[in-house]
């Protein structure tokens, strides 16, 4: 096992896990030059108006923060060796498992947001599945610092219990933009002002945190002097379904409502349970 009784019990119950550590100093160094190289790759793709190699993209968070930016990088895993190795982690990817309660678990994507001091901004209270075209909420997140996690530096932020409360909207600017929701089922900005109870989770590089894709969560700015870098990779249990009519998150055409996620390249298989 992965994970503990009272692990499962605790994520069950509040919708996040700290988790604990997962790589050595060492390890998080060597994370931290793949992170730099696949960015160089990125930033100069998209400086020669190109769409970078291999589905690694380049994006700035939809912020409500004029000249704030947060870089964001996903589907390294394709075009980077160190990238395949964390995605495919058998220790996080089990935990996975084990927190889904499922038999088998696939890649949905894997991320980096980097954020840099000064010109970082916040990222709001949301859920993750509101935003994906996906049938049923059966899909975990990973998030692993290579940096000093803090308050300060822009930690994660939980509502604990919050992903027993349903689909809701994510609200930019007062209005619900997402897949899911209306004006009536929208996060509050600030879920502290409604009564709600919120916790920062506070990480040493090598440590993550594991939350459920309905649990509100949110971060702040870097106020630091240096970097915050996370490492997130996101799982699904075995046999989702997206309903759409656009391409998902990993580049994967959806051409038809309600298909079956099961495509290798796509959603490679990361985990099953002996």
């Amino acid at each position: 096992m992965h994970t503990t009784r009272e692990q499962r019990l605790f994520f069950a119950d509040r919708g996040y896990l700290p988790f604990g550590r997962i790589y050595s100093e060492s390890e998080v160094e060597v994370l931290r030059q793949f992170v730099s190289e696949v960015r160089d790759i990125a930033v100069d793709a998209f400086a020669l108006g190109d769409r970078p190699a291999a589905s690694v993209v380049i994006a700035t968070k939809p912020v409500n923060e004029p000249g704030k930016i947060t870089l964001s990088l996903r589907n390294m895993f394709r075009v980077h060796e160190q990238g395949h190795r964390h995605a495919f982690n058998p220790t996080i990817a089990g935990a996975a498992g084990e927190l889904l309660e499922t038999e088998q678990v696939r890649l949905l994507m894997d991320q980096a947001i980097i954020k840099e001091p000064g010109i970082s901004g916040t990222i709001g209270w949301h859920q993750d599945f509101s935003d994906w075209p996906l049938e049923r909420p059966t899909q975990v997140t990973c998030w692993l610092a290579l940096d000093p996690a803090t308050k300060q530096s822009g930690a994660l932020q939980y509502v604990p219990g919050s992903h027993k409360l349903g689909v809701f909207a994510r609200a930019r600017l007062g209005r619900p933009v997402s897949q899911r929701g209306d004006a009536d089922s929208m996060i509050p900005p600030d879920p502290a002002a409604v009564g709600h109870q919120t916790v920062v989770v506070e990480l040493e590089p090598g440590e993550c945190v594991f939350h459920h894709s309905l649990v509100w969560h949110a971060s702040g700015p870097n106020t630091t002097d240096r970097s915050r870098r996370g490492l997130i990779t996101r799982f699904m249990a075995r046999g989702p379904k997206m309903r759409c009519q656009r391409a998902v998150a990993a580049d994967a055409a959806c051409v038809q409502p309600e298909l079956l996620l099961e495509s290798d390249d796509d959603f490679p298989i990361v985990w099953q349970r002996s």
